[in-house]
C-alpha cells in the first residue's frame, strides 16, 4: 500500500513538473508568435509591452491528437495527468483499452462538472484540441 501511495506521489510529481514545462514552452511560442506577427515589435520600431500584447491572444497548442492504438511521450504525459486525477490505468506509454477508457470518463466528468460550459467535449476517447485545453484549464 506504501509503494503504491509512493508510485503515484512520483507520478503526480513528474506531472506537475512536465505540466510546467508544457505551460512555459506555450508562454514562450505565444511571445514569439505575437513578437513575429507584429513588425513594428520585432524590428524594436515601437514600443510596446510584449507580455501585455502576448495575453491577448489565445494560446496556440502544438500537442498530437491522441486515440487507441498510438504511444510515445505525449500518452505518457496523458496517462500522468489521468492517474493523478485517479484515473485507474496502466501507466506504460501505450494508448491502450484503460488510457481510451480513463479518458472517456475524464470528458464525461468534464462535461458534467461545470468547467465545460459552454463548450462541451465529445466523449469519444480520443484526445483533440478541446481535450487538451480541457485537460490544461485542470491545472
Amino acid at each position: 500500500m506504501f509503494d503504491e501511495y509512493m508510485r503515484f506521489k512520483q507520478v503526480e510529481l513528474e506531472l506537475e513538473l512536465y505540466s510546467t514545462q508544457i505551460i512555459q514552452s506555450r508562454a514562450s511560442i505565444m511571445q514569439t508568435k505575437t513578437v513575429n506577427s507584429h513588425p513594428e515589435v520585432a524590428n524594436n520600431s515601437a514600443s510596446i509591452n510584449v507580455s501585455a500584447v502576448a495575453s491577448t491572444f489565445t494560446y496556440t497548442t502544438h500537442l498530437p491528437q491522441l486515440q487507441s492504438g498510438m504511444a510515445g511521450e505525449a500518452v505518457r504525459f496523458l496517462q500522468k495527468f489521468l492517474i493523478s486525477r485517479g484515473y485507474n490505468l496502466v501507466f506504460d506509454g501505450q494508448f491502450g483499452p484503460q488510457t481510451e477508457e480513463a479518458v472517456r470518463y475524464f470528458q464525461y466528468n468534464y462535461n458534467y462538472s461545470g468547467q465545460s460550459n459552454p463548450d462541451s467535449l465529445l466523449v469519444d476517447g480520443i484526445v483533440g484540441k478541446q481535450t487538451w485545453r480541457a485537460i490544461s484549464n485542470s491545472f
